[in-house]
């Protein structure tokens, strides 16, 4: 399948900004979170979308594999993708634009899931300095050799911007608890083998009153069961509704904000 027959089922991506349990004291105020996650009642909700096997999610990441190589020298799909995570962090900055501001007092701690081979995401594209950013992506880091110099010199000018890259499925990230200010996760958990432990990390390494940023792929219910029923999409595993997704965060111990 190609990328725009993928899309002429689609909706634009599905937005949504989180934070950790939060307490009802306005819609955007830093919150305190408590308890725990609560792990996913796959039969309280009707259709949630099954964990798929190690099987089924290495041919998906054979598929994302030969994707990056392809990326890393073809100039047009290497600025769709900056353009895209570009106006995905844009709608978070036009309604609230605090949340991108690092804490007062030391530089902010930044985590993106499945941040792309290139290691650019869509927190790379932050403009304060003053970001720490982590990324994780099962695949290797690569560098793009076949793009014109002007693209590489972007690239560069990208890549001066502090981040340690790690290759490890995010299903267990190996990183401390309640260590990050700010998560983001663009187009990736349709992709992953498990976006419920996915979820669950996110939610166990954001420090108190951090936000989730989460930019998803959605389908109407009628193309969610086209896809379900006719159509091979190897590098999504998963298909998600808007419906799916309201209930995925909650669920995870997290509230929606916009």
């Amino acid at each position: 399948m190609t990328v725009e027959e993928f899309l002429q089922y689609v909706q634009p991506y599905y937005v949504k900004f989180a934070a950790p349990d939060l307490a009802d004291r306005g819609r955007l105020a830093p919150h305190a979170r408590s308890g725990k996650p609560r792990s996913i009642d796959k039969g309280k909700f009707f259709m949630q979308p099954k964990v798929i096997t190690e099987s089924r999610w290495k041919i998906a990441q054979n598929v994302e594999k030969n994707y990056w190589a392809r990326v890393k020298c073809d100039p047009q799909e290497y600025l769709r993708i900056i353009h895209e995570k570009y106006v995905f962090l844009n709608k978070i900055n036009s309604n609230c634009p605090e949340v991108l501001n690092p804490p007062n007092g030391r530089p902010g701690q930044a985590l993106e899931i499945g941040i792309g081979s290139l290691g650019i995401g869509v927190l790379s594209l932050l403009d304060s300095p003053s970001w720490e950013l982590t990324g994780i992506d099962p695949q290797p880091q690569i560098q793009p050799d076949g793009i014109p110099s002007h693209l590489q010199a972007l690239h560069q000018e990208l890549m001066k911007k502090p981040l340690e890259y790690i290759q490890r499925p995010a299903e267990n990230l190996g990183l401390e608890s309640s260590s990050y200010d700010l998560a983001a996760c663009y187009n990736v958990l349709d992709h992953t083998h498990n976006p419920y432990a996915i979820l669950q990390e996110i939610y166990r390494v954001l420090r108190p009153g951090g936000y989730f940023l989460l930019g998803l792929d959605a389908l109407c219910l009628l193309n969610w069961m086209r896809f379900k029923a006719f159509i091979d999409d190897p590098p999504h595993p998963y298909k998600f509704t808007p419906w799916h997704v309201e209930r995925l965060l909650p669920n995870q111990g997290f509230k929606v904000l916009i």
